[in-house]
Order: C-alpha cells, then sequence, then structure tokens
C-alpha cells in the first residue's frame, strides 16, 4: 500500500532554532495580500518568498513570479541560506496549541509519500479541487523543481504505536522551533536513524493515506510525476515520484477539525424562506447561542430578522434529490446544506455568491454588517466521516473540512 521514505530535505541553516519563527509561513492557501506584505517584510529570507511570490510589472512567459522563485531556491541554496540534509532523514513534527477544550499537542512524521493516482486506491481524496489552483502550483513545482510546503494526511494504525514511537525521538532539543502567528509552537526533529526510519515504513506498508489537506497540491506532484516518467520511464525512483507529506495518525489526541461556515452575498428570491418547512423544524433563537448545533442542525443569521436553528427532520432527505453520491456524501451537514437548503429551497447556484469562514463570530458579524445577506453555520466534521466518503470514492463539497493547526511551511522543502 503507501509507500514512505525518508529523503534529504532541504532545511534552512539557522543560528538557534527557535528562529525559524522569521522564516515561516502559512501555506500559500491561506495567505491574504496583507499577510504576504508582513512575511516579506519580517525577514529578506521568509519562504513566503518560495511558496507564494510576487507579481511584478513586466511579468510575461518568460519572467514571471514563478522564475524568481526558482531562481532564489537556488541562490539560497548555493548561499548557505539553505542546506540540504547530508543523510536521508524522517521529520517529528510535533505542534503545541490551546483550545476552548484546553492545552494539545498533535505529532506526526514529515515523509516522502509515493504519488500515486488515486485509483490506485493507496491516496484517497475527500475534497473537490479547481483547475486554477492546481495550475499555479504546477507552475511552480515545475519550475522551482521543488515541493515548498507538504500536504497533510492521515492514516489509521490505532495498535501500532506510532505516537511512542515518535515520542520517543523528542527527547533531545528540537532542530527547528517558532511559535506563529495563532500562539501555534512548531518543533521539528530531523532523524536519520535507520531503524527509526525502517519502523515507520513498516508501519505504512499495508496503510492507506487519506489527504486532510493538501488535495490541489497532492494532485499535482501525481501530474509532474507522470510527465516526468515519461521522458524517462526506466529511470530509478527520483525526487520527483514523491510528495512531501505530513503524516498524523486519525486516533491522534491532537487532531482538531473546525466547521467552516457559509456566508451568501445575495439571495435570488427571498420569498422562498418560506419553503423551510418542508425538511426541517424551524426555531428562533439568539445570536449568541445559534452556533450551538449538532449533527443534521444548521444555523442561519440573517441581517433583519431573528436567528434561526434548522434541524433536518428526516435524515434520508437528500435521497430522493441526489443519486449521483454515497450516502456517506448526502448524511454530511456540508451535503445537506449545499444540496437542500442552498440549491433546492433557497434557490443559490452560484458559488460566486459564497463566502466562507471557520470563525462562527466573523459569520455572524459580516451579515450584521451588512456586507453578506445571510450566513450558515455548521458543526465540526468528523474524522470518521471524511474516512467514510473517501472510501466510498466520493468528494466532499469544497472547504468542508479544516483541520487546525495547519502545517506551516518552510520547516522543510523537498526537491531536486
Amino acid at each position: 500500500m503507501a509507500e514512505v521514505n525518508a529523503f534529504r530535505g532541504v532545511r534552512y541553516r539557522l543560528r538557534r532554532p527557535e528562529d525559524a519563527a522569521e522564516v515561516i509561513s502559512p501555506p500559500y492557501d491561506v495567505i491574504s495580500p496583507e499577510d504576504r506584505d508582513a512575511l516579506h517584510e519580517r525577514h529578506p529570507n521568509n519562504v513566503v518568498r518560495l511558496e507564494l511570490p510576487r507579481d511584478e510589472p513586466g511579468d510575461d512567459a518568460d519572467r514571471n513570479r514563478y522564475t524568481r522563485a526558482a531562481e532564489l531556491y537556488r541562490e539560497w541554496l548555493a548561499s548557505g541560506i539553505l542546506a540540504r540534509e547530508e543523510r536521508p532523514s524522517l521529520y517529528v513534527y510535533g505542534q503545541r496549541y490551546r483550545t476552548p477544550q484546553g492545552a494539545m499537542e498533535r505529532m506526526g512524521v514529515l515523509a516522502a509519500l509515493k504519488a500515486e493516482p488515486y485509483e490506485a486506491g493507496v491516496v484517497l481524496p475527500h475534497e473537490q479541487t479547481f483547475p486554477k489552483h492546481k495550475e499555479d502550483r504546477y507552475r511552480l513545482i515545475s519550475t522551482a523543481r521543488a515541493q515548498i510546503s507538504p500536504i497533510f494526511g492521515l492514516y489509521s494504525a490505532p495498535r501500532a504505536g506510532i505516537r511512542a514511537l515518535l515520542d520517543a525521538q523528542t527527547s533531545r532539543a528540537p532542530d527547528a522551533s517558532a511559535v506563529d502567528r495563532e500562539g501555534v509552537e512548531h518543533r521539528l526533529w530531523a532523524v536519520c536513524d535507520p531503524g527509526f526510519i525502517d519502523r515507520v515504513a513498516t508501519v505504512f506498508a499495508d496503510k492507506q493515506v487519506f489527504i486532510a489537506d493538501g488535495h490541489h497540491r497532492y494532485e499535482t506532484a501525481v501530474r509532474y510525476r507522470q510527465e516526468r516518467r515519461a521522458e524517462a520511464p526506466d529511470a530509478p525512483d527520483s525526487w520527483f515520484d514523491y510528495v512531501m507529506t505530513f503524516l498524523v495518525e486519525m486516533d491522534d489526541p491532537g487532531l482538531v477539525l473546525l466547521p467552516t461556515h457559509r456566508l451568501v452575498r445575495r439571495l435570488p428570491d427571498p420569498a422562498r424562506w418560506s419553503r423551510l418547512g418542508e425538511f426541517f423544524d424551524v426555531a428562533e433563537t439568539d445570536l449568541s447561542a445559534v452556533d450551538q448545533l449538532a449533527h443534521h442542525q444548521i444555523g442561519v443569521v440573517r441581517r433583519s430578522a431573528p436567528p434561526l436553528r434548522l434541524t433536518l427532520r428526516d435524515a434520508r432527505a437528500l435521497d430522493a434529490l441526489d443519486r449521483d453520491h454515497s450516502s456517506a456524501w448526502r448524511d454530511l451537514d456540508v451535503a445537506v446544506l449545499h444540496r437542500l437548503l442552498l440549491q433546492e429551497l433557497l434557490g443559490v447556484g452560484s458559488e460566486d455568491e459564497i463566502g466562507y469562514t471557520r470563525s462562527a463570530a466573523e459569520a455572524r458579524d459580516r451579515v450584521t454588517s451588512g456586507e453578506f445577506e445571510v450566513s450558515f453555520l455548521l458543526t465540526a466534521p468528523k474524522v470518521e466521516e471524511l474516512k467514510l466518503v473517501a472510501g466510498a470514492g466520493d468528494k466532499m463539497p469544497q472547504k468542508s473540512t479544516y483541520f487546525w493547526p495547519k502545517a506551516v511551511t518552510g520547516l522543510v522543502i523537498y526537491g531536486e
């Protein structure tokens, strides 16, 4: 099944482990223009210059942000800002953070995962992807010949003792550490011990990997591998046959999933509100409690009317509307929201009308401020739902899951 290997990662040459805070960044898909500017100013060698380089006046096919990232990557390697590991290593990666439930820690391993097409049944997706984002990541990886940030994968091995195996490598000081803007502490240990590497590889020999975050990057890596393999089908395995992946056990106590709420700029026909009672029990609630939800409940914040809590009366309500998806997909709260509530009942058919946030407070505030007409609040999905949907060969609607905290960019780079 999953083939997991050590690799000679490329890391910043730090004077002190904690100096990593100056050069890391979030992954590209959560960096706003303001964030990018701030990271540029934070340090001249911040990895955002590789992960999400800026466009500049006069850019063309030969000179653009992707070519600048590639040149900068080679320049930093040549000058010693970045250095390649002397021996193949796995990287134990721990994240400490606080939630309303208290202090938590998530522990996983950064490894090179064989880039298999989904049809092979080894690596399974759970969310839809979009061509624009994949083309952006493809141009970066194919020009820089490097993967700047890891994808995030989950696997099930509850009896393998993997957490204890990883914890055993953390008795020494980390090789890199940083506290990010959200107060999350990131720590990294490079491990080149052959015994540890072999044992980790053995754990994955009969495992599937479920993509938690990074679908666009994974599919891009598979495309790039296929193109490079077409040029040299009989060549030995190379770096491009693999994708750098942060692997976390599904039962890890630090695994946190947050909901992603929806905001709608404009309803095409407000009179359609009257149809809610066809499928939902509708109850008015107050603004502070609108996000206190159970499975098959949806909170609704409206601009000039009381908030609502909708409870789906029949769990099989989607069966008659959608036969193209699995029963696991039809049971998702986010599927009930998109397919039944937004499309069927309220007539919202365009994704351009929909915004997203993982903050319930923001979902409320952006409606009460007048920016959006209505917001829909959801419960957090469960890892088991992801597994069931992916196992059925299905994909959730976009932005269905938000694993927090994100794996940061810049602790390790993987490339030629």
